[in-house]
C-alpha cells in the first residue's frame, strides 16, 4: 500500500510538471496575443473582449491545476472534500460576479473566475501537501515559467 502511494506521488508530480510545461506557454501566448486572436477569429467590433480573454486564460491555467489537485484528492478516496470545495467556489464566484460585473463589466466576470480558480487551486494545493503528504513543488516551476514567458515575449518581437 505504501509503495503504491509513492508511485502515485510520482505520477501526480509528473502530470503536474508536464501539464504546466505545455499549458503555461500556451496560456502566456494567448494572453499576450489576445487582440490578434480576436481580430483573426472575429471582427474589430469584438476587440474589447481581448482584455477579458487574457484574464480568463490565466484563470483557466489555475482551473487546470485545480483539476489535477482535485483528481489527486478523489483518487485518495476523498471526493466529498472536492465536491464541497467546488460548491464553495461556485458561491464565491457568484458573490464576486455580483460585486465585480457592475463595476468592471466583462473584465469583472473574468476577474471573478480568475480569483475563484486561484482560491480553489491554493486550497487544494495546501490540502494535498498537508493532509495527503503529496509534496508539490509549485515554486520549482518559477524558473520554467520565467523561461517560458521570455520565450513568449521573444515570439511577439
Amino acid at each position: 500500500m505504501q509503495e503504491r502511494k509513492g508511485q502515485n506521488k510520482n505520477v501526480y508530480k509528473g502530470t503536474l510538471r508536464y501539464v504546466l510545461m505545455i499549458l503555461m506557454p500556451l496560456t502566456l501566448l494567448v494572453a499576450a496575443t489576445s487582440k490578434d486572436i480576436i481580430n483573426i477569429l472575429y471582427t474589430e467590433e469584438y476587440i474589447s473582449a481581448s482584455g477579458p480573454l487574457s484574464i480568463l486564460m490565466v484563470g483557466f491555467l489555475f482551473l487546470t491545476v485545480f483539476s489535477i489537485f482535485a483528481s489527486v484528492v478523489c483518487a485518495e478516496g476523498k471526493p466529498k472534500y472536492t465536491m464541497a470545495l467546488s460548491l464553495l467556489l461556485v458561491a464565491i464566484s457568484l458573490i464576486l460576479n455580483r460585486i465585480l460585473i457592475p463595476i468592471y463589466g466583462l473584465s469583472g466576470a473574468a476577474y471573478a473566475t480568475l480569483i475563484s480558480c486561484l482560491i480553489g487551486m491554493l486550497i487544494l494545493y495546501a490540502y494535498t501537501k498537508n493532509a495527503l503528504a503529496v509534496l508539490w513543488t509549485l515554486f520549482q516551476y518559477q524558473k520554467l515559467s520565467l523561461l517560458q514567458s521570455q520565450y513568449t515575449y521573444s515570439l511577439q518581437q
